[in-house]
């Protein structure tokens, strides 16, 4: 009777190393099966972190090529404005001439026709005095 439960206290510890072992290795694959899991989800996220840093990159190299536009844009909204500046002002002081000429031109001109009153005048009374000087004798 001893052997016959030696025999089954062996075989029942049999069982629960096999059972053990069995345990052990479903352990072992379900370890397996989430180390690669997590793997996979660093690897991705790797690439995520890798894929951010390109696009970032980009974005800093965008980034910078538009800073260097909207100088570039800038230099030539100031070079712009200021020959419309100095257009303005050689336009306004043309006008001021054109006017002050004018102004001189037309004072010219009555004064010209003022003169030319004053001989017209001249000539009639030269006209007229020799009339005068006619009745008179």
């Amino acid at each position: 009777m001893q052997l016959n439960e030696l025999l089954i206290e062996t075989l029942k510890a049999k069982q629960v190393k096999s059972d053990a072992v069995s345990a052990l290795e479903r352990e072992r694959k379900e370890m397996k099966i989430e180390t690669e899991r997590l793997e996979n989800i660093v690897e991705s996220a790797e690439a995520e972190v890798l894929k951010n840093e390109l696009a970032l990159n980009s974005s800093r190299e965008n980034a910078e090529v538009l800073e260097n536009e909207l100088a570039l844009r800038t230099r030539n909204y100031e070079k712009l404005s200021r020959r419309h500046d100095e257009f303005r002002k050689r336009l306004i002081n043309q006008r001021k001439m054109k006017r002050e000429s004018k102004c001189v031109s037309s004072r010219e001109s009555f004064g010209r026709t003022k003169k030319n009153t004053n001989k017209a005048a001249k000539i009639e009374k030269g006209r007229a005095e020799p009339r005068g000087e006619e009745q008179g004798t």
